[in-house]
């Protein structure tokens, strides 16, 4: 596993894994994007890969933002948004301007 992390597998492993969430987020499955997202986040905090934590972080946050118990995951996924938010815009990232 260090070596793959040392190689960038881990990189590619989070960003595969924030485009799959992506993916269920837009078939209508939110509990799968969920679960991809808190995935792709952990990786690339275990990798420390500032972007692609941001952009999953906005994954999991319009994902928890869809899934139908509002009152569990409506704070949460305004706090994943802002996290992301902030992360983009730290490294004055474009992609800050695309988290609503």
């Amino acid at each position: 596993m260090a070596l793959a992390e040392r190689s960038g597998a881990g990189i590619i492993e989070g960003d595969a894994l924030t485009v799959l969430a992506t993916v269920e987020r837009h078939r209508g499955n939110p509990a799968a994007a969920v679960s991809r997202a808190e995935a792709a986040v952990a990786v690339h905090r275990r990798t420390d890969h500032h972007l692609g934590k941001a952009r999953a972080l906005k994954a999991l946050g319009l994902a928890l933002r869809e899934c139908p118990d509002e009152a569990l995951t409506g704070e949460r996924a305004e706090s994943c948004l802002r996290e992301a938010y902030d992360l983009f815009d730290s490294f004055g990232s474009y992609e800050a301007e695309t988290v609503s």
